[in-house]
């Protein structure tokens, strides 16, 4: 029977991080790795709440520390616990819910030209505020 083994060099908590459910998905992603001093942007293919699995044009080497920022999450720490051929995995240092990336980031539409500024009075102050 073969079994289908992480690649060498893992940690247990880098294994027991791979059981988690993943949600497959396709993409962008903003990488910042903290060896090469320089940020970068990467393909999501999968995410759970310990982890990602990346296609990256940069290639990284197990144990680069990395900043990651997902949509709907912002920045999560992590390191990276494999690299192979224009892929890597990386191990969050904080679970996150993975549902969250999926959803639509919220954008507010811009105003319309010439249009009228709302105002608001502030409950705290009780001075207007302006929103436009």
């Amino acid at each position: 029977m073969k079994m289908d083994l992480p690649p060498p060099g893992l940690t247990a908590d880098d294994v027991a991080l791979r059981g988690t459910r993943r949600d497959s998905m396709f993409m962008k992603a903003q990488v910042f790795c903290e060896r090469i001093n320089h940020g970068f942007e990467v393909v999501v293919r999968n995410v759970s709440s310990g982890g990602m699995l990346v296609d990256s044009k940069l290639e990284l080497v197990n144990g680069d520390n990395v900043k990651v920022t997902l949509d709907n999450i912002g920045q999560v720490p992590g390191r990276v616990v494999w690299a192979q051929n224009g892929r890597f995995g990386v191990a969050f240092d904080v679970s996150i819910d993975p549902h969250q990336v999926r959803k639509p980031v919220k954008v507010r539409p811009a105003p319309a030209a010439g249009s009228t500024p709302r105002r608001f009075v502030s409950r705290l102050h009780g001075k207007p505020i302006i929103r436009l």
